[in-house]
């Protein structure tokens, strides 16, 4: 095989000589010069225009952008949600801790001991107390957006007079706290 020229920059000729025979052939080649061009469609145009480099980089910067903006947004919202759930969840706890602590002290010192929610005002943030017959034992202060919904007296035995059911909330986020009438306390 042997090359013998050129023709422009998209066209080239070759011989060939076949060994049985002294038959010559010329063959053309015409290399993307005369190739019919085909129609492309909408798609076939989009990922032309989108292949070009510098309007790739353009989109490639634009979406980059877009994810170091919203980066942000997404980590309050789960460190919020985490905060929420993690307050939500402390409050129940303690709240549990003092209702066994309101049975004891109705035991010991055989006077009825109530465990009652205050709601926030303009003066004081949400609370709950605890009482006995006379006076104020404790008031807790609860986390910022906190709210306790519920109330329950234990009698001299340590056995409250009703079932009785708690809601810590804040948020969307909630949790129960029930006292059943034998006394025992839970968190379904």
């Amino acid at each position: 095989m042997k090359e013998t020229a050129f023709k422009g920059a998209y066209t080239f000729s070759v011989n060939k000589k076949c060994a049985k025979g002294r038959h010559h052939w010329n063959h053309e080649f015409h290399v993307l010069a005369e190739q019919p061009k085909k129609n492309k469609g909408d798609i076939g145009q989009t990922i032309d225009a989108i292949g070009q480099w510098p309007l790739f980089r353009k989109v490639e910067t634009f979406v980059f952008a877009a994810m170091f903006i919203a980066l942000p947004l997404f980590a309050l919202k789960v460190v919020d949600h985490a905060t929420t759930t993690l307050a939500v969840k402390n409050t129940s706890v303690d709240l549990v801790n003092d209702l066994i602590r309101c049975k004891g002290l109705a035991k010991e010192h055989q006077v009825n001991i109530t465990l009652t929610s205050r709601n926030p005002t303009d003066k004081s943030p949400a609370a709950y107390e605890i009482r006995d017959e006379e006076k104020t034992v404790e008031e807790v202060i609860l986390p910022s957006g906190v709210n306790i919904v519920g109330s329950v007296t234990f009698d001299p035995q340590g056995l409250p007079l009703h079932a009785a059911s708690f809601i810590v909330n804040k948020g969307i986020r909630f949790a129960h706290v029930d006292v059943s009438k034998q006394g025992d306390i839970a968190v379904p």
